[in-house]
């Protein structure tokens, strides 16, 4: 479309954009004309020139607005999933997604004080962030981290960093416990009585999460069996909330690549939700994170294990 085919209201907000922004005029024209051929637009009942200043309307108010960013002084990831395809996308960069879990500084204002808490979030990697959660460390204290407010989540984007990440004065699992608030499970039996929350789409809500501890019986590339000794040798039906839920010899926990680096006979701590398989009845979590509980096995090198106790001091 040439300048001369666009209404005069609309061709002045262009041209302010075109200032305000740095972009070429002939650009924004390029985006204005597609969005005149929006769905959206075209169904409209109203005549052409009116179509043409909303739409002029639409382009103003893209380019214009300002995603809310908030600069988080104190972040703390303690959890990932792996970078993968959103469904159905075609394989390019720009379609990956991952998902990270931290827990964030808040400063509310209270009977006129500044009270700071902490709250549990989820960061969203999209694109060619998604990536990044490979080499952001769990459990490490991260500041002045800027993201951008999606509502019930916050993104990653331009300008987001995680630098010089610092370790806590406190155990992983008092961080769990005390600062995320994430309950423990004192036995992995209890499991059967500890589904998370089912979200309206029929996935559990990925902040419904437990931190719960066994030791690996076998791994699986991306899980482990896990056992504790309240899981008996023979499967046994227990009916929980009138619906039948098989409690298994072991328990069954998905986890990211990035953690599967122990063999069997670890301890190991696991964060994440709990669900009932649909075909199986039985329990099973998959976590955003693993962490030695005790004793762990390096995964074996040349055939070799190597059984060793990780001190606070020398954990990575």
């Amino acid at each position: 479309m040439e300048q001369k085919d666009i209404p005069e209201e609309v061709l002045e907000g262009i041209k302010r954009v075109s200032e305000k922004r740095t972009i070429p005029v002939e650009k924004l024209i390029v985006e204005y004309d597609k969005i005149i051929e929006e769905k959206k637009v075209q169904r409209q009942t109203g005549g052409e020139e009116a179509k043409a200043i909303w739409a002029g309307k639409i382009l103003f108010n893209r380019f214009m607005s300002k995603e809310p960013v908030t600069t988080y002084k104190m972040l703390i990831p303690f959890g990932t999933t792996e970078p993968r395809l959103k469904k159905d996308a075609e394989d390019k960069i720009e379609n990956m997604r991952a998902t990270m879990f931290a827990a964030v500084e808040i400063t509310k204002i209270k009977d006129g004080k500044k009270v700071k808490s902490w709250e549990v979030k989820e960061m969203v990697f999209n694109g060619k962030y998604a990536t990044m959660v490979r080499n952001i460390k769990m459990i490490r204290a991260y500041s002045n981290v800027k993201l951008y407010d999606k509502g019930y989540f916050i993104e990653v984007g331009d300008g987001t960093k995680f630098d010089a990440p610092q370790k806590l004065r406190m155990s992983e699992e008092d961080f769990i416990t005390k600062i995320c608030k994430l309950p423990k499970l004192d036995k992995l039996s209890d499991v059967i009585t500890h589904k998370s929350r089912i979200e309206t789409t029929g996935y559990a809500d990925k902040t419904d999460m437990y931190l719960i501890e066994g030791m690996v019986v076998r791994g699986f590339k991306k899980g482990y069996a896990i056992k504790d000794e309240s899981l008996e040798y023979e499967e046994r039906v227990i009916k929980v909330a009138g619906e039948n839920i098989i409690l298994p010899q072991t328990l069954t926990v998905w986890i990211p690549s990035r953690f599967y680096k122990w063999d069997e006979d670890s301890e190991l701590a696991f964060v994440g939700t709990i669900s009932i398989g649909q075909q199986d009845n039985k329990p099973v979590m998959n976590a955003v994170l693993a962490y030695p509980a005790g004793f762990v096995c390096e995964l074996p090198e040349g055939g070799k294990k190597e059984k060793e106790k990780v001190k606070e001091e020398n954990k990575k």
